[in-house]
């Protein structure tokens, strides 16, 4: 028979303390597994109200969904990546982090009749496309217009390469892309031309 093992000259049996060595890793194991289960939980709660947009913006001539040919535009895809509907309320651009958010509201169109105007509701895991046009009738005036607003801010040249779109939601959200280099060159160019 094994002597029992000592400690500070107490005898304990050999089983015994294996036993509550067994039951206090045990209570040890589960109260991690407790506080992992709570972690994850918050985690998701969380997960389930947070706004995630992705923002795409192209230059160019397009054809929308229902077959209709856009002159040249700006085509701005938002993909709402969220886990509820999310409320875009407006679309502007941003040049330098410094300056503020420009938002053009009237030059921002939809191409269906759910998104035609803002402020329009994107649903969970689905796509609006909305499109800036630069050659129509009604927007002639667009890059006039947006280089010299831009100029009277102070922004200069080299600012244009740091163009971004951002999409704002009803929720105080930001989320932008960069403008590609071609509708950078054009707006340059016209800097270079004609702004004061």
């Amino acid at each position: 028979m094994n002597a029992p093992i000592e400690f500070f000259g107490v005898p304990l049996p050999v089983w015994d303390t294996l036993g509550v060595w067994l039951a206090g890793f045990g209570a040890w194991v589960a109260g991690i597994a407790a506080i992992y289960a709570v972690r994850t939980s918050l985690r998701l709660a969380h997960d389930q109200h947070k706004t995630e947009l992705h923002v795409n913006m192209r230059y160019g001539f397009w054809e929308t969904e229902n077959g209709v040919s856009m002159p040249r535009s700006i085509k701005i895809d938002v993909v709402n990546k969220s886990r509820k509907p999310v409320q875009v309320s407006e679309i502007g651009w941003r040049v330098r982090e410094d300056k503020e958010v420009i938002y053009q509201k009237d030059s921002v169109i939809g191409t269906d009749e759910r998104f035609a105007t803002l402020p329009t509701i994107i649903a969970a895991g689905t796509k609006a496309t909305y499109y800036v046009t630069v050659d129509s009738a009604n927007n002639q005036e667009w890059i006039f217009s947006f280089v010299n607003g831009w100029a009277m801010t102070g922004v200069n040249e080299s600012d244009f390469h740091t163009l971004k779109i951002v999409v704002s939601t009803s929720d105080g959200c930001e989320f932008d892309a960069e403008a590609g280099t071609y509708i950078i060159g054009e707006l340059v160019q016209y800097y270079k031309e004609f702004a004061h």
